[in-house]
């Protein structure tokens, strides 16, 4: 079966890499294929063992910016993680690691401490069991990661942005929220309560995305799904809050007291609902105190709903060295 499909040598023609072989008990091969041009293809055998996954992926697991390859042994093997570095354009193992699980379905990378190195994410593809692990190998270097990290968590079939706010979220029969801090030195995020609707019933979503260190340049905060060249204003504290019917009925109020409030102008086509979007680099924030937490929030001025304004969810941010 094709299990994944990339431009792994960069030539503008799309390989596929395919599993053949028996299940459980069983030789299982991971075979590149090339294409040529008009359908032709070359062959290029990677790995072969017994009980290995039959569902490899394309992923850029170092951030170089090409497709690297990741497979796994499930448990029956003793459950490991093979890593391909893609090295101009030829897959080569680099890494491999112990597992958490077997039979992984879904794989995903995201910078999840918020250190600038991408962190790759496992789980388990759906079975008999009701939960499975969702499991993180923290990055610390080219093809190094830490031990990993396993969370219960229902069953995952894919990682992707789903809100667009600039972090990976995990896809399946339940919703999955992670978190996790790797120290002050890092910075954290944590997404908390609900905003309220604006045009169109859609809800405005502010996050956030790393490194979060104090006056690092990539680091940012994102307002997404908001009218369409609204203005805002975006009010940030010291301490979390859910005060109700404020700032009017029906809306809550995610950060109390204000410390203080910054004014805002959000993109996108003025007027259209869902498709306005604010980013505020870090780097805007150059005099705070690394290690703090501070909480945001913000309220889009929005003709389309009764109160004349759409609140975002809270958004907790402790701001790294």
């Amino acid at each position: 079966m094709i299990s994944d499909v990339a431009d792994v040598d960069g030539d503008g023609d799309l390989d596929f890499v395919r599993s053949t072989g028996s299940g459980t008990g069983g030789v299982v091969t991971n075979t590149l294929h090339r294409d040529q041009g008009g359908y032709a293809y070359t062959s290029e055998p990677l790995l072969a063992a017994v009980n290995l996954d039959e569902y490899p992926r394309f992923l850029d697991l170092d951030g170089d910016g090409d497709r690297d390859l990741v497979t796994g042994h499930d448990l029956h093997s003793g459950s490991s993680l093979y890593l391909h570095e893609n090295s101009g354009g030829q897959l080569v193992l680099a890494a491999t690691l112990a597992g958490t699980q077997g039979q992984i379905d879904a794989y995903g990378i995201d910078d999840v401490d918020g250190d600038g190195l991408v962190d790759l994410l496992c789980a388990p593809r759906e079975a008999a069991y009701e939960f499975g692990l969702l499991s993180v190998y923290r990055r610390t270097g080219a093809f190094a990661y830490e031990a990993p990290r396993a969370y219960l968590t229902r069953h995952v079939r894919a990682f992707v942005d789903v809100d667009s706010d600039g972090d990976v979220d995990a896809v399946g029969n339940r919703s999955v929220r992670g978190h996790r801090e790797h120290g002050p030195g890092s910075g954290a995020i944590r997404q908390y309560g609900a905003g309220t609707p604006g045009s169109l019933g859609i809800v405005p979503v502010l996050g956030a995305s790393g490194p979060l260190q104090t006056g690092y340049a990539n680091g940012e905060l994102r307002v997404v799904s908001a009218l369409g060249g609204a203005s805002g204003l975006l009010v940030v504290g010291l301490q979390s809050s859910a005060l109700p019917n404020i700032p009017f009925s029906g809306g809550t109020l995610y950060t109390s007291p204000i410390l203080f409030s910054w004014p805002i102008q959000l993109g996108g086509p003025p007027g259209l609902p869902a498709l306005g979007s604010y980013v505020l680099p870090i780097a805007q924030f150059a005099g705070i105190a690394g290690g703090l937490t501070f909480y945001h929030q913000v309220g889009i001025f929005d003709a389309g709903v009764a109160p004349g304004i759409a609140l975002t969810n809270g958004l907790a941010v402790t701001y790294g060295f």
